[in-house]
């Protein structure tokens, strides 16, 4: 049983559901979840007794180079010097649908070696920041003009706490996890 996006599952009566599903599972019952966040699981005890796998968003990026310039190069039908290959690995550091965006990019302008065009602006706009808390929203925008975030950084310069507890965005704190 696969269960996608389950970060926009809020009902805790489904959560109760899953964790006593969990519990009993049969055998020859394998539960896949894939979330952008930790779901509100029992995860330690699971990971304790040996029935948790998990897929983290470091096990799920594209290598530098080679892996990663070898997808750009088969969607956009370019293949990628290794500077340029080097560059949207950095930018994407290696996300998936960034890499895939970057070949999109690429496939209709060869020049352009950058995710930063329409297809990466229409992305977040239909995927990623609607499923922000309005908090969360609100800080980036207001720490877009920063080159690097921390939560630190980020409660100096925008004046706030807590920002170190604001999920990151664009999947890098995905978690794919596969239950016994």
């Amino acid at each position: 049983m696969v269960l996608d996006n389950y970060h926009l599952l809020a009902d805790r009566r489904i959560h109760e559901a899953l964790e006593y599903l969990v519990a009993y599972l049969p055998d020859s019952l394998r539960i896949v979840i894939a979330s952008r966040t930790d779901p509100p699981l029992p995860i330690a005890r699971l990971r304790a007794r040996g029935d948790l796998t998990e897929l983290r968003a470091a096990q799920l990026r594209f290598s530098p180079p080679p892996e990663a310039a070898a997808l750009v190069a088969s969607v956009s039908g370019h293949d990628l010097d290794a500077a340029v290959a080097a560059a949207v690995w950095e930018r994407t550091k290696g996300w998936a649908a960034g890499l895939q965006l970057a070949a999109l990019a690429l496939r209709t302008n060869p020049a352009k070696a950058h995710a930063d065009d329409r297809h990466l602006l229409d992305y977040f706009a239909a995927e990623v920041l609607p499923g922000l808390a309005p908090r969360h929203r609100d800080l980036l925008v207001r720490a877009a003009p920063l080159e690097r975030l921390s939560g630190p950084m980020c409660d100096a310069a925008l004046q706030v706490t807590g920002s170190a507890g604001v999920p990151a965005v664009a999947g890098a704190s995905s978690t794919g996890a596969t239950t016994r």
